[in-house]
């Protein structure tokens, strides 16, 4: 930080215009006058000029940043859930994420199986 011209040496922070800020974080002048207006930035305003420290713009970067957790390791095969073998004599029918055997098969070719087919209710 830089002194004052006054000679009293009160710090004064080193300030950038909005398009040097919007540089800085790399977005638009709009973006930087929008930070502004939300609150998210803090800003110094001289007369007619807006001015941010660089201090606020690096703090700001800085709540920005977005770290992942450590990379989770797969579970051991012996504690993963194994698909189910079909029974001899079966031959299972698999459709594009579902494996269905031969009882929910006929169930589904008579309409067994979510839908309400003839004998399923009576009307009387």
């Amino acid at each position: 930080m830089a002194t004052d011209s006054t000679g009293n040496g009160a710090a004064v922070p080193a300030l950038l215009t909005v398009r040097q800020a919007a540089d800085k974080l790399t977005v638009s002048t709009r973006k930087v006058h929008n930070l502004i207006d939300e609150g998210k930035l803090p800003h110094y305003r001289i007369d007619n000029a807006i001015r941010v420290a660089v201090a606020d713009v690096d703090d700001y970067l800085a709540d920005c940043r977005i770290t992942y957790p450590a990379v989770v390791e797969p579970l051991p095969l012996e504690n993963r859930q194994r698909a189910k073998k079909p029974r001899a004599g079966q031959t299972p029918v698999r459709t594009s994420h579902l494996t269905i055997g031969p009882r929910q098969l006929s169930l589904l070719r008579r309409g067994g199986v979510g839908t309400s087919g003839p004998g399923d209710r009576s009307d009387g």
